[in-house]
């Protein structure tokens, strides 16, 4: 019989990370928590501003613009074997359902990819919320501390633009880009064209959102699902707001 003896990272709110054994002497000098998922940790740069690294990132070395993909699924399982380099797209491909059974008695609710042009799969939540907020951070955006009340405040003023572009008239549905000729892809340029309109506004306000759990550890995707479970639970129009 072959065993093969485990090592294991702590990491806060009671977890831990599997990592290989070449890796564990060197991972295990560092102070790791965990957050969206993953094992990360923070480190002072000389201007004084913070960078996240994340653990999976820094075992497989991967170059900014790629990813690191967890073959099995399972984030806190951070073994070579399990880990590979991939693009955008195939980090996509490889995203799995993930279903949650709610502590209220008879309601569960599963969370499940759906197709896009049969090339794409959506990822879950809390994978989409890791995305926005290594993407914000590699862009600067955490360089400096920002208050819980701020990323609030950022919130309101996506929202406050949405509404500027239904008080001038724009359908709910309209979407056009800074380049006219261009449908999101400049085939001129090749790049991304930014969207523009109420969908895209509602969209930043998303990944605002996103950007803010990976920031402060708040597993989105179970809050979603225990809310949504409630909700089931209420009366016809309890609770609702007016306007």
């Amino acid at each position: 019989m072959n065993l093969t003896k485990l090592f294991e990272i702590p990491l806060t709110q009671g977890k831990t990370v599997l990592v290989d054994e070449v890796d564990y002497h060197e991972l295990s000098k560092h102070k790791w928590y965990f957050a969206a998922g993953y094992a990360r940790r923070n480190i002072r740069l000389e201007d004084g501003s913070r960078k996240v690294i994340f653990m999976h990132r820094e075992i497989m070395k991967t170059p900014d613009g790629l990813f690191t993909d967890h073959i099995n699924g399972n984030t806190l399982d951070n073994r070579r074997c399990n880990l590979r380099i991939v693009t955008a797209g195939q980090n996509q491909r490889n995203a799995r359902p993930r279903g949650g059974r709610s502590r209220y008695k008879g309601v569960t609710w599963h969370i499940t990819p759906r197709h896009k042009t049969g090339e794409m799969n959506m990822k879950t939540i809390n994978q989409l919320v890791q995305e926005a907020h290594q993407n914000a951070v590699s862009k600067g955006w955490w360089d400096e501390e920002r208050s819980f009340g701020e990323i609030i405040a950022l919130v309101h003023s996506e929202a406050s633009e949405a509404l500027e572009d239904h008080r001038n008239r724009k359908g709910v549905n309209e979407i056009w880009y800074e380049n006219p000729a261009g449908h999101g892809w400049s085939t001129q340029t090749g790049e991304f064209q930014k969207p523009c309109g109420i969908p895209s506004e509602l969209a930043d306000i998303v990944i605002r959102v996103f950007d803010a759990c990976g920031r402060y550890g708040i597993d989105l995707e179970q809050a979603i699902i225990e809310k949504m479970a409630y909700n089931a639970t209420r009366p016809t129009r309890h609770g609702g707001k007016a306007l």
